[in-house]
């Protein structure tokens, strides 16, 4: 790995006053000493005492710097504005509330520093859920697999990119909530030119039962979402600028 080349975590949190600093505390530990890095902090718009949590993280690390914006706008929102500040040449996407461990977050890295992708993106494998999850995520990867042949795993909460591919993506996004990683998956397969476009990276996760649930008002926003995705995308069929990358567990940062 470029021990030289920053690298730039990016976690939106909402409502994650609770656990917040302990988790970052667990992600900065795995990074000092291992790579230049810096841990963006974006609170969208949260009731609780995320925010202040924020500032303990700033006040404690010189690493992190904390964005706090003014209503909740949605998590695509919030990794927008995070990109905006980020600095590394490496983006790294993560959710706050470490579903996904952080050994696996240093290892994706790996793979994209060493290989020849734009970005790297996990696939949840053995995660457990409620059977009502289960089949709405079961539906949900069937339907994006119908209409956009051999589709990664878009809604895993850990995704690494190379930053001028990312950039290039992010300008054909318009989402701001529930769908804007399956957007910007799509509008990264469509803007790469010079690197294949994305490998798909098997990664344990946990069970997170609050942030697992889904409430019918947010199933009405998604299928709007949905609905506006495939109107500016279309169906594609054939084989695309992605792969599925079965990936040694060995390997670390």
């Amino acid at each position: 790995m470029n021990e030289d080349l920053l690298v730039t975590l990016i976690v939106p949190a909402y409502n994650e006053g609770e656990k917040l600093y302990a988790n970052m505390e667990a992600v900065i530990r795995r990074w000092q000493g291992v790579h230049p890095f810096e841990l963006i902090v974006v609170d969208d718009g949260s009731r609780d005492a995320t925010a202040a949590q924020i500032r303990r993280l700033e006040d404690a690390h010189r690493e992190v710097r904390g964005l706090v914006l003014p209503r909740n706008l949605g998590k695509g929102a919030a990794l927008r504005a995070g990109t905006a500040m980020a600095q590394g040449e490496v983006i790294v996407y993560y959710d706050a509330d470490l579903e996904i461990p952080v050994d696996e977050v240093a290892r994706l890295t790996e793979m994209l520093i060493t290989g020849k992708w734009a970005a790297v993106v996990g696939n949840k494998k053995a995660c457990s859920r409620t059977p009502a999850r289960r089949l709405l995520t079961a539906v949900f990867r069937l339907t994006c697999a119908l209409l956009w042949s051999g589709l990664p795993d878009s809604q895993t909460g850990l995704k690494v990119f190379r930053r001028g591919p990312l950039l290039e993506a992010l300008t054909d996004t318009r989402l701001d909530r529930y769908l804007f990683e399956l957007e910007l998956v799509l509008a990264l397969s469509r803007r790469t030119k010079s690197w294949e476009a994305m490998a798909e990276a098997d990664v344990e996760a946990g069970w997170n039962r609050r942030s697992s649930r889904i409430g019918i008002l947010a199933l009405g926003q998604c299928a709007l979402e949905f609905w506006s995705i495939l109107r500016r995308f279309g169906p594609r069929g054939g084989p695309e600028r992605w792969r599925h990358v079965q990936t040694d567990k060995g390997i670390a940062a």
